[in-house]
């Protein structure tokens, strides 16, 4: 009997030096004529020799004396940088200044900064006659002054020494590659702007107004109930800048599509409602250009995100709209909408000294911090300008702070509504530069590249902290960065609601798979192995337990003989680890590595031949190399078995992404290869793997925003048949292998004993994987929500409902801290319904 779903909801850059550094005899000519330390430093030589002098000496200085040009870069006094050829230059050089005659000549102390720099401290007025000794040390290449360097491109805005933000964020070095090319458009789903005002004029090219979940024109002046929010977070978009007046937007002449959520059409509400904030961002994705990131500024606390929602922001990111929002100002753990809505960047606030602004949400689904300033203590303007946002305003409203006069059309405020904003202009900006990244990658890089202001790594006060503009933009350039890391999934509106805790706890018709703990990555691989009898595995597989793209191509290569266990990337094997490897591994077996040396250390090689096992290493350069390598050595055990197996292959993202993550339950029972691409293009890698492997079908796992059709069309053209394995949530993608795997099983006649095994799709994805192994004996995975594993969602109900007429075993992969009693005993009653009974 097909199983078929019935229900389906959704640069610090300094200016350029005009120096030259001579390097040697072959460099030697007269130096500049100006004066120079040199030229003062050669002054007391007899004529005939300055020259040759100064070409031995191999330094150079662009500046002059100090304080002789008023527009050179000012000279740190005492302080020189010497360059040498190497590493072990650099070593003697730090020996030999303690020779008598450094001191002499005013040598104070030496430290490295580089392997090939040192910084050499002076007596002031004394940098000359150390230089000349340094210079004529061995392997010395260079000695510098020690400049010090201006903000490069600060834009010439009136009013931009009080805008602190920028220089928060190293947004100036960003603004020496680009202020926006080709005048990137964003919009801005507000209150309505000011298009006439002074910072905005000609930046606002269109202004809509949303209401009763219509969109229809508006006007220059569209803030029809003179609130002034849209003003102000257009200001800190793309107030114009470099324009001698007013203040900087991060974008410095964008196009603004300006989208007022309240106003006379709909009765000037106190907030913008659900119907016409959503209506607006269907809008934005079906305009013809659709704008490269939208701005909501706007949300409330909300336990879950509403279906309407989710279905608006995935039709936005489907159209390659970056959706970005503010966390929310109540301090508080609580979700908030749209923010924490999965596929939007949610952001929280700082202050000027990078401190969280108390009002900041903290929850799990920050994802970055940008500057939204704090009120300050003291009541004065120049207190309110040091904390606050400077930006632009609507003349005549009253402001919210310090008023916003007729005759002055700034304001200072605070607020996530403004740390938003900051990074939607960051994702347009990067966007116009690099217009070849998805909206993930845009993302990655701003996460992967951010200040860390909390503790290591992701936390719920700044995501992955404070926005560093100028290394998003570098690393989006270099192709750096690009993967989105792991994030849990906002719950959805419309599932089942949890049942109360079971006093006994986990029904007795479900397995709980488990240490009895916090369900951590390495012990639940343990556990899930330790179902296998000893000796029994074929092989093992091992893979790094911070990073799953690795680990889903072994889910694979596990194919039940063997299971998949994890370690850190870095020091020795984990104990856990090593001791489940010997139990369920006879000696002489092959442990396979899954990746290079960064991602196990080379010394496991050692540990794992010592206790007697074979080494199978699948080091590619990159994740696309190590999946192709996986599918090479699973067509090889395949060869070699007589096991169930599938001519077919998947393809997922490679990035963190839990789509990818369903595929396993089905690689792992019919030793299916699992390829992983980017989300716009066939990875060439992946591309040679498939037409070697030339399976009879390709699978693509995920829906477009994700793989792109590109994606499909270029396996087509290989002459491969291709399918898409999709739904609107990762719940139902998920569902959809699931079903596959059962038509499959059914198609080979096993037609009872099928069962299942309740993974977390909303938490590390590792310990999904471990669990694979468990699907290797006929069990479906049922993807359930939630961080705690408590939502049992729509889709689910109507997936499995009446599962246990098949006759399988039923088991959670996790502890309760995965997946909770209620859910356990909502799915027990689920599968024990009788078949008449589901409709």
């Amino acid at each position: 009997m097909p199983l078929t779903p019935r229900r389906a909801v959704v640069v610090l850059t300094a200016l350029a030096m005009l120096t030259t550094t001579l390097a040697g005899p072959a460099a030697a000519q007269a130096p500049d004529p100006a004066p120079t330390y040199a030229t003062a430093g050669a002054a007391d030589t007899a004529a005939e020799d300055t020259t040759a002098d100064l070409a031995a000496l191999r330094f150079a200085f662009a500046s002059g004396e100090i304080g002789s040009d008023e527009d050179a870069p000012e000279v740190v006094p005492g302080s020189l940088l010497v360059t040498t050829t190497d590493g072990v230059a650099l070593d003697g050089v730090l020996a030999d200044v303690a020779a008598p005659r450094f001191a002499a000549a005013g040598f104070a102390s030496a430290d490295a900064i580089g392997s090939q720099v040192a910084l050499v401290r002076t007596a002031e007025g004394s940098e000359v006659e150390v230089a000349r000794e340094l210079a004529s040390l061995p392997g010395v290449i260079a000695v510098e002054p020690n400049l010090i360097n201006e903000w490069a491109a600060a834009p010439n805005d009136e009013l931009y020494g009080a805008q602190w933000a920028h220089q928060r964020t190293n947004i100036e070095a960003a603004w020496d590659v680009s202020v926006g090319n080709g005048r990137p458009l964003v919009a801005v789903l507000d209150s309505g702007v000011a298009g006439d005002h002074p910072d905005l004029n000609g930046i606002v090219v269109q202004s809509l107004q949303a209401a009763n979940g219509q969109v229809a024109p508006g006007q220059l002046a569209n803030d029809e109930c003179g609130i002034g929010h849209g003003t102000a977070v257009a200001g800190v978009v793309g107030a114009r800048g470099n324009n001698g007046g007013g203040v900087s937007g991060v974008l410095w002449e964008p196009r603004i599509i300006d989208v007022a959520l309240t106003s006379n059409r709909n009765g000037c509400p106190p907030g913008p409602p659900d119907d016409a904030t959503i209506a607006a961002i269907e809008a934005m994705a079906s305009l013809p250009e659709p704008p490269l990131a939208i701005n909501l500024s706007l949300g409330g606390d909300r336990p879950a995100c509403p279906a309407a929602y989710t279905a608006a922001i995935n039709n936005a990111r489907a159209r390659g709209i970056g959706v970005v929002a503010a966390a929310g100002n109540n301090g508080t753990s609580g979700t908030s909408v749209p923010a924490s809505c999965d596929g939007v960047i949610s952001v929280g606030a700082t202050g000027s000294q990078n401190q969280r602004a108390d009002y900041s949400q903290t929850n799990d689904f920050v994802d970055v911090a940008a500057p939204g300033g704090v009120f300050p203590a003291e009541q004065t303007v120049d207190a309110a300008i040091a904390n606050m946002i400077l930006t632009t305003c609507l003349p005549g409203n009253g402001g919210q702070t310090l008023g916003c006069d007729p005759g002055f059309a700034y304001d200072v405020i605070t607020g996530t509504s403004f740390s938003s904003p900051y990074i939607a202009a960051v994702v347009a900006l990067i966007r116009s530069v690099v217009p070849s990244l998805s909206i993930d990658q845009v993302q990655a890089v701003i996460e992967n590249t951010a200040q860390d202001l909390g503790g290591p790594g992701r936390d719920v006060e700044f995501g992955e902290a404070l926005v560093d503009v100028a290394a998003a933009l570098a690393a989006a350039q270099g192709g750096e960065g690009l993967i989105l890391g792991p994030r849990p999934s906002c719950p959805a509106e419309g599932g089942a609601p949890p049942t109360p805790p079971p006093p006994g706890g986990t029904p007795e018709g479900i397995i709980r798979v488990s240490t009895g703990g916090a369900t951590d990555p390495i012990a639940q691989a343990v556990a899930v192995s330790s179902g296998l009898p000893d000796q029994s595995a074929a092989h093992v597989v091992l893979a790094r337990v911070d990073n799953f793209a690795d680990a889903l191509s072994g889910s694979a290569v596990g194919y039940g003989l063997g299971p998949l266990l994890y370690t850190t990337s870095t020091g020795p094997l984990a104990s856990a680890t090593a001791a489940e490897i010997q139990r369920v591994l006879p000696p002489g077996g092959q442990v396979v590595l899954m990746g290079g040396t960064a991602a196990l250390p080379a010394t496991l090689e050692g540990e794992l031949q010592a206790m007697g096992y074979r080494i199978i290493r699948l080091a590619g350069n990159s994740r696309f190399e190590t999946a192709a390598l996986g599918s090479e050595l699973v067509e090889e055990i395949k060869a070699v078995t007589d096991r169930r197996e599938r001519d077919f292959a998947f393809v997922t993202f490679a990035g963190n992404w839990p789509d990818a993550v369903g595929a396993g339950q089905m690689a792992s029972y019919f030793g299916i290869p699992i390829l992983v691409t980017e989300t716009g293009a066939l990875n060439d890698v992946t591309r040679q793997a498939l037409t070697q492997l030339q399976p009879s079908r390709v699978f693509l796992v995920g829906g477009t925003a994700v793989l792109s059709d590109a994606v499909a069309q270029q396996i087509g053209a290989l002459g491969l048949s291709v399918d898409r394995l999709a739904g609107p949530s990762r719940v139902e993608t998920s569902l959809a292998v699931s079903v596959l795997m059962f038509n499959e099983l059914v198609a080979d006649g096993v037609d009872s004993g099928i069962g299942t095994v309740a993974v977390n799709l909303r938490r590390d994805f590792t310990h999904v994987l471990s669990a694979t192994l468990i699907s290797t004996f006929g069990n479906l995975f049922v993807p359930v929500e939630g961080d705690d594993g408590s939502v049992v969602t729509d889709p689910v109900l109507g997936v499995y409902c009446g599962f246990s007429a098949l006759g399988g075993q039923h088991f959670l992969a996790g502890g309760t801290d995965v997946i909770t009693d209620s859910a356990a005993v909502t799915l027990d009653q689920l599968y024990s319904q009788p078949q008449a009974n589901c409709a």
